[in-house]
């Protein structure tokens, strides 16, 4: 799933026929679908092949990072791969919060927790300045929009706000999409689709 090698899950699926697909590495927590998802490109093909055989589209990781999370946070992210994700998230029913494109990232472990938590502290009162610090105080909150943004990525915040994202959404730090995207830019294409799809007149 990692390496994008459809041809190799479909012949481990027929044969190994009681294989959890919603397995967890040990680490992250990341199931076989937000592995394929989150690094490398074309992977179309393996996406829809772990849909079909019943991966589920609502998995979270450990720090509460989603399958459309994963696909617009990776920095070769296909367009395809990220709308084949929004139709697979309509046509399926009582996903609940976790499944909805404006799900907001939250901590699945106290581990997890207690890392952003501590972050938090340390990046508001000025204690650190380290970039992981920061992406661990910002983590909780973020939705799909927000990675898309972050990467500056036009056609797939176009993709997300068609499909109903929010840009308003903020995080636990008070950032909204347009923030993110002045802050980790300044991308003003993005700003510019973001005011575009802006619902508020």
């Amino acid at each position: 799933a990692t390496y994008g090698r459809p041809k190799n899950l479909q012949c481990w699926l027929e044969r190994v026929k009681d294989y959890d697909l919603e397995q967890r590495n040990a680490v992250l927590g990341a199931t076989s679908l937000i592995a394929a998802v989150n690094m490398g490109a074309n992977k179309v093909d393996t996406v829809r092949t772990l849909c079909k055989s019943g991966a589920r589209i609502d998995a979270l990781t450990h720090a509460g990072f989603s399958v459309l999370m994963a696909a617009c946070a990776n920095e070769d992210s296909d367009p395809a791969v990220v709308k084949l994700l929004i139709e697979v998230l309509d046509r399926v029913e009582d996903l609940g919060l976790d499944g909805d494109i404006n799900y907001r990232m939250q901590s699945k472990s106290t581990k997890w927790k207690l890392l952003r938590g501590s972050a938090k502290i340390a990046v508001r009162c000025g204690l650190v300045k380290s970039v992981l610090a920061s992406r661990l105080a910002n983590g909780p909150g973020l939705t799909a929009l927000h990675y898309a943004a972050r990467r500056g990525d036009v056609e797939i915040v176009t993709l997300l706000l068609e499909a109903g994202a929010d840009p308003y959404i903020e995080n636990e730090m008070g950032l909204n999409s347009f923030d993110i995207s002045e802050k980790f830019g300044p991308f003003p294409s993005v700003r510019k689709v973001l005011e575009e799809h802006d619902g508020r007149e």
